[in-house]
């Protein structure tokens, strides 16, 4: 019984692509782990939103966060479409579905002409970016252009970029000896999300588009979360 039961595990056990054996749980709860905790970062402006819904107003709100969600989750949305990537899909379509929620509830509420400048600004740009790629992904045999490795490294570039925005704020934390500045739940969520994909990227799918930008991620995450600790 003892043999059979061995047997039967090691029959269970899948050599993925990264050449590491796991069991089919293991593949799993890798594959789920960044899945949830993308979706933690991706409903954390809620209470932003429900304010803006509450006062119909979006007073001292910046549209800049939800643009930069938006136009991260459309790439990797394109990205796991070409790779064929069911995590990087189901994770990015609700990236991109409560990103949009986000900056239609601030273009409906919104009366600032500021604010409206400053959307226009970075949301037209952004959009003929995002537009191209779309196209270029659509028609990437037509064209004999290998879109992957572009939208990897855009993928990649900003997702870097979204954690690493928190570290403007570092030189205030460090000046005034207090981390009010720096929102703890906003970054502990980047850090264990960033590490989340750094282990889903290195054992199951061994792409080094995803884990060296989440890598990179968790080491700035890392050192935010140890600013908590100093001050």
């Amino acid at each position: 019984n003892a043999n059979s039961s061995k047997l039967m595990a090691a029959s269970a056990l899948i050599t993925m692509p990264s050449l590491y054996v796991l069991l089919p749980t293991d593949i799993v709860l890798l594959s789920m782990m960044p899945m949830m905790t993308s979706f933690l970062v991706q409903i954390s402006p809620k209470q932003q939103v429900c304010e803006m819904l509450r006062k119909k107003s979006t007073t001292n709100v910046c549209p800049l966060p939800f643009l930069s969600l938006f136009n991260n989750s459309v790439v990797w949305l394109l990205y796991g479409a070409v790779s064929e990537t069911p995590t990087l899909i189901a994770t990015n379509l609700t990236g991109v579905l409560s990103a949009a929620v986000c900056l239609g509830v601030f273009v409906k509420h919104n009366s600032d002409v500021d604010q409206r400048n400053v959307l226009k600004k970075y949301g037209l740009p952004s959009s003929a970016v995002l537009t191209a790629l779309t196209i270029c992904t659509l028609h990437q045999d037509a064209l004999h252009f290998n879109v992957i490795n572009l939208l990897g490294t855009i993928g990649g570039g900003s997702a870097v970029l979204s954690v690493a925005s928190l570290l403007s704020t570092v030189k205030t934390v460090i000046r005034s000896k207090s981390t009010l500045a720096l929102p703890f739940n906003l970054s502990a969520a980047l850090t264990v999300n960033a590490a989340t994909w750094t282990f889903y990227g290195l054992f199951v799918t061994n792409d080094h588009f995803v884990w060296m930008p989440a890598m990179l991620s968790f080491c700035i995450g890392i050192f935010q979360m140890s600013l908590f600790a100093i001050y």
